[in-house]
């Protein structure tokens, strides 16, 4: 009878802890997917649990902390990078097995296995001057993906198909910047055309190996047209802009014109399109310096209102804090030269309009 209970209270164990994994396995791909678009410090036991629809607390009791989250997030990522990469690719030997990482890594990319692109790409990016677990944790990913690409110029050596004096570490460090170098364009640009382009570079750079070369049609009206695409696509990024915009700004919105009413060749659309994309960073870059100053302002206000004394004189607007309306907000001493001598300070609030 003892023997039978101890066997129930076993499966009832193994149960809420199956149970339990399932649960951590289902939080973690969807911090995966969060974290791939809007990066790991987006990602917080809150962000989570909004995207989830459950309680901190309910997260609280698998992830103790921020950071023990993003490290985990890293490792879940590691395991779907290793399935659908590595995994995917055939580990015959030879130059095939070199062709074979680099196309599957490229179709894990382009089929957007995670929502914001290669989570190894966009990770690395984020954390690559930051020290700490977090950037141990994701170096130790990309070092993984850079042995494996390493064995496998090894192996195409061994067979005869790559010369011994080939350098594996350095072209194993090219591949990889030519694979990141498409995700890029396609997560900027949505460039579907750049998988094509970095797998014709990569056949290319082993073209003394005599490979059949990657047979890619050209079509230029297919080419104008994602090129158009892409032109709108900023256009109307800059007018979605445009409203944040405030009079003392003094940003530059024009775009150069290519000169001259005509039909605007492939060449043509490209310069506009890079023009357009430095004009709309530039903005962005503007408008975050914006907010970071406010920011600052809105902490240095809550000082001076907290304690004017210690803030003799400052003076700070609404416009500085980026609210709206003409407010100023002055440390004074109250009645003038009597609350000077008494220390009597205040925050004296006037509208400022005219």
């Amino acid at each position: 009878m003892a023997a039978a209970v101890k066997v129930t209270e076993k499966r009832i164990v193994d149960g809420r802890r199956a149970r339990g994994d399932r649960t951590r396995r289902a939080i973690l791909d969807e911090a995966v997917q969060i974290a791939s678009a809007e990066g790991l410090e987006g990602l917080s036991i809150g962000r989570l649990a909004e995207a989830l629809g459950v309680s901190k607390s309910g997260l609280f009791a698998h992830f103790g902390s921020k950071l023990d989250l993003q490290i985990d997030t890293v490792r879940a990522a590691r395991e779907v990078f290793m399935e659908e990469v590595v995994g995917a690719a055939r580990l015959e030997g030879g130059v095939g097995e070199i062709l074979s990482l680099t196309d599957a890594w490229l179709d894990y990319m382009e089929r957007e296995v995670f929502r914001g692109g290669c989570f190894l790409v966009a990770a690395s990016v984020e954390f690559d001057s930051r020290p700490g677990p977090v950037r141990d944790e994701i170096a130790g990913l990309v070092s993984e993906w850079l042995m494996a690409l390493e064995a496998a110029i090894d192996d195409a050596q061994d067979a005869g198909d790559v010369s011994r004096e080939t350098d594996a570490q350095q072209l194993a460090f090219e591949l990889h910047s030519l694979c990141m170098g498409a995700n890029w364009a396609f997560q900027l640009y949505r460039d579907t055309a750049a998988f094509d382009r970095a797998r014709s570079a990569i056949r290319r750079r082993l073209s003394h190996l005599d490979l059949p070369p990657l047979e890619i049609e050209v079509d230029e009206g297919a080419a104008r047209r994602t090129l158009r695409d892409q032109i709108a696509k900023l256009e109307r990024e800059l007018a979605t802009l445009f409203p944040a915009a405030r009079p003392g700004d003094e940003l530059d919105w024009r775009v150069g014109s290519v000169g001259g009413p005509r039909v605007l060749d492939v060449g043509d659309l490209e310069a506009l399109r890079d023009d357009l994309a430095d004009r709309v960073e530039e903005i962005r870059r503007a408008f975050r310096e914006r907010g970071d100053r406010e920011q600052e302002n809105r902490v240095a206000l809550e000082a001076i209102a907290a304690d004017p004394a210690g803030h003799k004189w400052q003076r700070l607007s609404n416009q500085d804090v980026g609210e709206q309306g003409c407010k100023h907000y002055h440390s004074t001493p109250r009645l003038g030269l009597v609350g000077m001598l008494m220390g009597w300070w205040r925050v004296k609030v006037s509208s400022g309009c005219p």
